[in-house]
């Protein structure tokens, strides 16, 4: 997920599958983060073929997916969790917005 925000993605070329989850299925999602890498937060579920036996509570998730198209634009909300799959060849612009919150959100 992303901290600080919102991001607009609009699909120029191809085909790409996000898989959104809101920040309240945040215990779900089995959280981690990577040696050296204290920036960002990642799931160890494999979204697109989750593995309910290794994850069950995966199971309790929100998921809200949807497939962008050339000419789509998808916004992603503040601390909304996302996983992307491009399922061919694809160009994507994204920008991302701060939001005035954010501000008081860093300082703390």
């Amino acid at each position: 997920y992303d901290t600080y925000g919102y991001n607009l993605v609009c699909q120029v070329y191809g085909h790409k599958r996000w898989w959104l989850f809101p920040p309240t299925d945040y215990p779900f999602l089995y959280p981690t983060r990577l040696p050296y890498e204290e920036s960002s937060v990642y799931s160890q579920v494999y979204i697109p073929d989750p593995d309910l036996t290794a994850y069950p509570a995966f199971a309790n998730a929100h998921c809200h997916s949807v497939t962008l198209q050339p000419g789509d634009v998808l916004y992603v909300p503040k601390h909304w969790w996302h996983f992307v799959q491009s399922l061919d060849l694809t160009v994507s612009v994204n920008q991302w917005v701060d939001v005035a919150s954010d501000i008081t959100d860093r300082l703390q």
